[in-house]
């Protein structure tokens, strides 16, 4: 029993320090669990890609980005701008089944957190406001 939760222990430090284990984070309002592992913060939402799409650069542009890209299509879409610091924001937007997007976060090469939870809450404010999700 001891030699297990030793192994345990050691294999939990072993992921803890190669970066591997996904952050867990709450998300209000909008039903929808958020992790963050590895850099990205990963989500998604009970609304169609474009919907998702056109929110996403709203939510941006209330934020201040600089030069705010927009590819893709009505299953797909890459949004990328940059922060006052100069961050590459990079956001990636995916349908895995009808009236469902699945969204990556990810700041400059090594990820941000923080940033990345508040772009994400700006997007899913967007999405309320615009009657897309459930306060």
């Amino acid at each position: 029993m001891r030699s297990t939760r030793t192994m345990l222990v050691l294999a939990l430090l072993a992921a803890l320090a190669a970066g591997c284990v996904p952050l867990a984070i709450g998300a209000a309002g909008a039903g929808a669990g958020v992790a963050y592992a590895r850099g990205n913060l990963e989500s998604s939402f009970p609304v169609a890609v474009p919907e998702v799409t056109a929110a996403t650069e709203a939510a941006l542009r209330q934020m201040r980005m600089r030069e705010i890209t927009v590819i893709g299509s009505g299953i797909d879409a890459e949004l990328t701008a940059r922060t006052a610091d100069d961050d590459k924001v990079t956001i990636k937007l995916d349908s895995p089944g009808e009236g469902v997007t699945n969204i990556s976060i990810r700041i400059g090469t090594f990820g941000d957190r923080d940033k990345s939870l508040a772009i994400y809450n700006n997007i899913r404010d967007e999405l309320i406001r615009r009657g897309h999700l459930e306060p």
